[in-house]
């Protein structure tokens, strides 16, 4: 079926390049990657492959999963079934993960969960659903039959769960041994224990030994895994009629342009970044430590935590299939945006916990220091894991060959840092993200690190705020309630687009990076004051540094910028600016 498609949507696109030459279709209001209007290099094929988002709504059209059947009532009489069975088995799969995380018992209701999917994929998939007349029948129609690994062949799509079972277990089962200590159980939990530890100390010698422990620890027994499941995946995702398994996540975003969206969002916030890491680092170099200890921490685990709940009693009324985030990363997203209320000085004083009634200029900085460290560091990291040309869409389309180069080449290119060991082919040090070997996309929690300040700013201006934007308290605000209920009882019903511009009064529809630099400008503008006279430190690295996860590597006098370049792999080096 794959080579069918694949060719039907050669000869599409081709048609469509023909139209565009003979009748100059440069003024048709579609959309092209150049502007607001297709050009030519927006329809070339190039290497027999199309490529231009409307060739991809075409493989969609075209590829995807129909039936023939066009009974309007048997397909909301299935959706009826559907909303009514799928809330059940939903109760017990959430109950066995309440039971698993307190007790860590066999998730036995999952086979239920997985079960009941599969048969619901094969009677969605009998239905025309794209030619069902009903907005939101025709919604839930589609988000079943487009989700999960449903396509595979019984054998493979059990593989498939097994392996990601392997991998979830094999990452919270390991356990590392005490460093300095000899002749003790080697037991202790990363999540509980050595993340602690990574927190805290100040040892070189002590940080090196739990970020080799914990990497060997994991990495390579789940390498072998790690490849075979991104054959599975690409399968499944070949048979629903995506490219690969990348593409196929990336359709939870509906949105053709959405890689170019958040290209930008990473664009215009790496000035900020690379100010902030350094000024950070320069004071790390000059040994000026200004570290404190984390005080509100559970006052905001509690309101961001709160904020879940809410989004889920405001959207649960909505049919079963649309009782979820608006987008991948709406739900952070929301909780994040309240979190920022609640972090500032005026909200703390306000409610009682801060006495300090003084509002200077360095307290707005110190504040703003502290809320960048938190979130904007945070970015590029978020960026990386997923995305079309960084990593796991890049393993998914291109192969498994040098995982772990191509993962710090990234970290280089967007974070500045390096490996502090040289890493052998045999390691696999994305799988020391649980996320990557959980089978859980991380693009959402970019997405909402960027959308909670597009809400928070929205939440603001309709309480009546005026002012620098961190300064705002939305506490109490009747306004910002009922605009928050609005946005949350719509759940996934609507397109986020949709949302996002009834978030924003329609103003925008799309991710949009404005807000967040808005609330960190002062410090921005303090940052590159502070580092007027600093070079930028990272990025532009030695033979030494880049040879640690090059494993093609070969001794040059060249430094490593030509050398990169001469390489063909622009990715070594980040352009400033």
């Amino acid at each position: 079926m794959n080579n069918d498609c694949n060719k039907r949507i050669m000869q599409l696109s081709q048609r469509y390049l023909i139209l565009l030459s003979i009748q100059n279709l440069g003024n048709v209001p579609l959309k092209g990657k150049s502007g607001n209007y297709p050009h030519k290099e927006d329809f070339e094929v190039k290497k027999g492959k199309p490529n231009v988002p409307l060739l991809r709504i075409l493989k969609k059209i075209t590829c995807i999963v129909i039936g023939l059947n066009l009974n309007l009532g048997e397909a909301l009489q299935f959706l009826r079934e559907y909303d009514q069975e799928a809330s059940a088995v939903c109760n017990k799969v959430m109950t066995a993960q309440w039971n698993f995380a307190t007790n860590v018992t066999d998730l036995e209701e999952q086979t239920t969960k997985l079960k009941f999917e599969r048969s619901s994929w094969r009677k969605a998939v009998n239905f025309a659903w794209t030619r069902v007349p009903d907005p939101l029948a025709r919604r839930q129609l589609k988000m079943i039959t487009m989700k999960g690994r449903n396509a595979l062949t019984q054998d493979k799509f059990n593989e498939i769960h097994h392996l990601i079972v392997e991998m979830k277990e094999l990452h919270s089962r390991a356990r590392l041994c005490p460093y300095k200590k000899t002749g003790i159980t080697c037991d202790m939990d990363m999540t509980a224990e050595v993340s602690k530890i990574m927190a805290q100390s100040r040892d070189y010698e002590e940080l090196l030994h739990y970020w080799r422990a914990w990497h060997e620890a994991v990495g390579p027994p789940l390498k072998n895994k790690y490849m075979r499941y991104v054959q599975l995946a690409n399968q499944a995702a070949r048979l629903n009629g995506f490219t690969d398994a990348g593409d196929q996540m990336r359709e939870a975003f509906e949105d053709d342009y959405f890689q170019q969206n958040i290209a930008e969002v990473i664009s215009s916030i790496n000035p900020l970044y690379k100010n902030l890491f350094t000024y950070v680092r320069t004071r790390l170099i000059d040994r000026i430590k200004q570290c404190t200890k984390v005080t509100m921490e559970d006052l905001l685990s509690t309101h961001h935590e709160m904020s879940h709940i809410q989004y889920y009693l405001q959207y649960k009324d909505q049919p079963f299939i649309f009782r979820n985030e608006a987008l991948p990363g709406f739900h952070e997203a929301i909780s994040d945006a309240i979190e920022l209320s609640v972090m500032n000085p005026r909200h703390f004083q306000r409610i009682g916990l801060y006495n300090n009634s003084t509002e200077d200029y360095e307290s707005n900085i110190n504040f703003l220091m502290l809320m960048a460290l938190r979130k904007v560091v945070y970015l590029p990291f978020a960026y990386i894991i997923d995305q079309v040309g960084q990593w796991r869409w890049r393993v998914f389309s291109d192969g498994v060959a040098d995982m772990t180069t191509r993962w710090w080449e990234l970290r280089l290119q967007y974070q500045g840092i390096v490996p502090p060991l040289p890493r052998l082919e045999r390691d696999f040090d994305p799988g020391a993200k649980y996320h990557i070997p959980a089978d859980i996309p991380y693009t959402k929690y970019f997405v909402g690190a960027v959308l909670q300040f597009q809400l928070f700013e929205s939440l603001c201006d309709i309480s009546g705020h005026v002012g620098e934007l961190h300064l705002c308290d939305i506490y109490r605000s009747q306004e910002a309630g009922r605009l928050l209920s609005e946005i949350l009882s719509q759940g996934s019903s609507r397109n986020w687009h949709e949302i996002v511009q009834l978030m924003t009064r329609g103003k925008m529809d799309r991710i949009d990076v404005g807000p967040m630099l808005r609330y960190f400008e002062p410090l921005f503008k303090w940052l590159q004051r502070q580092n007027e006279i600093e070079p930028i430190i990272g990025w532009i690295t030695s033979q030494d540094d880049t040879s640690l996860f090059a494993h093609w590597y070969r001794s040059s006098e060249e430094n490593v910028k030509a050398w990169s370049l001469s390489l063909l792999i622009p990715l070594i080096i980040c352009l400033v600016g």
